[in-house]
């Protein structure tokens, strides 16, 4: 899966489209196309995407199932939340 590929469906991950990553990197909707496309890209570009889009570049590239880690991402959150509940339990209880 090349990078466009992996931007593009990041994108759909997080509901972005054309225009919303267009207006959040200050280009246009073509030259997000072409970024899409694997055109225009450089390492700074690749670093101000993967910001747009909140990922890590490392989460960007090296990701090939952007689903499956945004589900892990997920659980990891919900976990986290609920280990802070617990411990707030604990302390009002004591």
């Amino acid at each position: 899966m090349n990078i466009g590929t992996k931007i593009k469906k990041a994108m759909a991950i997080r509901g972005i489209n054309d225009r919303e990553l267009a207006d959040r990197l200050g280009l246009t909707k073509q030259r997000v196309g072409a970024i899409k496309r694997s055109k225009a890209l450089n390492s700074t570009t690749i670093v101000e995407v993967a910001d747009a889009l909140g990922y890590q570049v490392h989460e960007l590239v090296r990701i090939d199932n952007l689903d499956q880690y945004e589900q892990m991402r997920e659980q990891a959150k919900r976990l986290l939340e609920q280990e802070k509940d617990a411990m707030r339990q604990m302390e009002a209880t004591e």
